[in-house]
């Protein structure tokens, strides 16, 4: 994909949209509620127990982890 196409859906951008077309930063929006409430309850839980438990796809997962939606933590008691 180029800087034109939407990082989720592939289709193209309109003037002045960065990363996604609107139709996908409403589902990134859903998504990233969805993720945080499970988080809320799962602290530790890994990527894929993430997308297991919430239905969303590791893809879409690590698009929000790039775009700083979501901050990965390390446990400083785990090497």
């Amino acid at each position: 994909m180029n800087d034109y196409t939407c990082k989720r859906c592939g289709n193209l951008l309109l003037n002045g949209q960065k990363n996604y077309c609107t139709k996908c930063m409403e589902k990134n929006k859903v998504d990233l509620k969805i993720i945080r409430e499970y988080l809320e309850k799962n602290k530790n839980a890994t990527l894929m127990e993430i997308s297991i438990a919430t239905g969303i796809s590791v893809k879409i997962i690590n698009n929000l982890i790039s775009n700083n939606s979501i901050e990965i933590v390390k446990d400083p008691y785990k090497l």
